[in-house]
């Protein structure tokens, strides 16, 4: 039974009837159809799988110059180095080597015209027959086309070369007075090349004032005292002595207490104490750093000692733009026409959302406002975003301080 099993597989020529037979199988290496004990090469494609077939050829066009490759799609193929395509010319056939690139691509290299079996390659369609071997690797065939190198055409415009040529001349010229003119401004740094840069503000100013002569309103034994106390490790005296300063003095000692910390190099240690002696006599999360305390105020002026210049490097310029837009569309208000179709510039950028204090412009519009506000507010948001690794350290510690306070209390 085996042996006329093997002899009844050998007997079929065609994939698609081998397939049909439940003890036969397709064996792409021998590209034969036999047993899978017979089957000596891999892979075996047995009968519940497809037979090899071709579907594309890409490109499907090429030039009679030659010159170029174009892959065979389709498969499975087999990994061998056998492969060669039948390219069928109407006076003649030519033999090409087909190279093995996966199971569902061959690769082909069509030679330059000119080169030995290959004198003239003429304009035609051909028929793409695949072998492995001696042997027809599939029935199925595809088509390739070889077409002529398109002729450049050129029409008499009726324009002498005389005249081509001093027009030719002409822009030349221009385009060489253009660069000049870039080079020019880019090394004297003007026009659209002209450096832009804001004046930064005395910082030291900015955090301390104006007044910073020290001023002693106690003898100065008697200010030694108060530093030493107020530095005091058990905190009790600054503690009891910021709740003790009545409202109309806690703007001025906060500041002259956040400048005496500072120069003394506590204000990160005593900062944390003020957070959490804060955090500590709030009995709701949303009212922490809302009132007035003395730990607000000493937050405010702390902010300007470390945080004036960061502020200026990620915020001013963007500011500075903003208020020119904003000046811009003043002077566009005080200009234009309010009627309806007299036009309105697009720097003229409007952000008031509130109806009652649109005044008379005939083009505001609400709904746009609030877009332009919500997009100017993400701009914003982003370069703060941006601005992450550039942020203080002392701002660091300060929101790790405020953070640890919180979650231990109401978390």
């Amino acid at each position: 039974n085996t042996g006329a099993q093997v002899l009844d597989c050998f007997s079929i020529r065609n994939c698609e009837l081998c397939l049909l037979q439940p003890q036969c199988g397709w064996c792409r290496g021998s590209v034969q159809c036999m047993t899978k004990a017979w089957c000596d090469a891999e892979p075996f494609t047995d009968w519940n799988q497809t037979c090899p077939a071709l579907s594309a050829v890409s490109p499907a066009t090429g030039l009679v110059n030659g010159g170029f490759d174009i892959t065979i799609s389709g498969g499975p193929f087999v990994n061998a180095s056998d492969f060669s395509v039948v390219m069928n010319f109407t006076a003649n056939s030519r033999i090409l080597n087909a190279t093995f690139v996966s199971e569902s691509q061959l690769s082909i290299s069509i030679p330059v015209a000119g080169s030995p079996g290959w004198e003239s390659i003429p304009a035609s369609e051909v028929k793409l027959q695949l072998f492995l071997g001696d042997t027809r690797y599939v029935p199925s065939t595809l088509t390739f086309t070889f077409v002529e190198q398109p002729s450049i055409v050129v029409t008499n415009t009726g324009v002498s070369p005389g005249a081509i040529g001093g027009i030719v001349a002409a822009l030349a010229i221009v385009i060489g007075v253009l660069i000049a003119a870039l080079v020019i401004m880019k090394r004297r740094k003007v026009g659209f090349f002209a450096e832009f840069r804001l004046k930064e503000p005395d910082y030291n100013v900015v955090a301390f004032g104006t007044m910073l002569q020290q001023q002693w309103r106690i003898p100065k034994d008697s200010y030694d005292l108060l530093a030493l106390k107020l530095l005091a490790k058990d905190h009790i005296f600054i503690l009891s002595f910021m709740q003790a300063i009545p409202p109309t003095e806690q703007e001025v000692i906060a500041r002259s207490l956040t400048h005496f910390l500072e120069f003394n190099g506590k204000s990160v240690e005593f900062g944390s104490l003020f957070i959490a002696d804060e955090v500590g006599r709030n009995q709701f999360e949303n009212t922490i750093f809302r009132n007035n305390s003395m730990a607000s105020k000493w937050f405010k002026f702390y902010s300007k000692i470390v945080g004036v210049k960061y502020l200026f490097n990620t915020l001013a310029r963007f500011i500075y733009e903003l208020n020119k837009i904003s000046e811009l569309s003043a002077k566009a208000k005080g200009k234009r026409n309010t009627t309806i179709g007299s036009g309105q510039s697009l720097l003229s950028i409007e952000m008031e959302v509130d109806p009652d204090r649109f005044g008379e412009s005939a083009l505001t519009d609400s709904e746009a406002n609030v877009y332009q506000l919500i997009l100017t507010c993400h701009k914003v948001f982003h370069v703060i975003r941006q601005s992450v690794k550039a942020i203080p350290k002392e701002f660091k510690i300060v929101f790790q301080s405020i953070n640890s306070s919180v979650m231990e209390k109401f978390n």
